[in-house]
C-alpha cells in the first residue's frame, strides 16, 4: 500500500490530490446526510409547535411539506435572500405566532384530507 502511493505520489501528484479532495468531500456529505437523516427521523423533531426561531425551512422540513408551499403560506412571495425566521414573520405581518400555526394546522388538515 505504502509502496503504490509512493508511486502515484511521485508520477501522478495531481491525481493523488484531486482523488483525496474527492474522497474527501465523499465522506463529509456522506456523514452530513446520516446526521440529517437522524435528526429529522427523530419524533421529536417532526410537527414542531411553531417557535421564533425556527425559519421556513425548518417548518417545511419539520412537517414534511414544499418549501414554496410553506413560503406562500406565511406570504412570502419568494424566497428570502437571508434566513429569515417566523418572528420576523410575523412581526411584519402585524401577526402572532399563534396565528401563524392556526394557518399551518388548518394548511397540514386540508393537505391531510386530501
Amino acid at each position: 500500500m505504502l509502496k503504490a502511493l509512493k508511486y502515484f505520489w511521485h508520477n501522478h501528484k495531481v491525481l493523488l490530490v484531486a482523488f483525496t479532495l474527492a474522497a474527501m468531500l465523499t465522506i463529509a456529505f456522506g456523514v452530513r446526510m446520516l446526521l440529517f437523516g437522524i435528526y429529522w427521523n427523530d419524533p421529536n423533531h417532526q410537527n414542531q409547535p411553531l417557535k421564533g426561531w425556527m425559519t421556513p425551512r425548518y417548518v417545511a422540513l419539520s412537517y414534511g411539506l414544499e418549501r414554496q408551499d410553506v413560503r406562500d403560506l406565511f406570504g412570502l412571495s419568494q424566497a428570502p435572500e437571508t434566513r429569515i425566521t417566523l418572528q420576523s414573520i410575523a412581526r411584519n405581518q402585524n401577526e402572532t405566532l399563534e396565528a401563524l400555526q392556526i394557518r399551518l394546522d388548518a394548511f397540514v388538515a386540508s393537505r391531510t384530507a386530501e
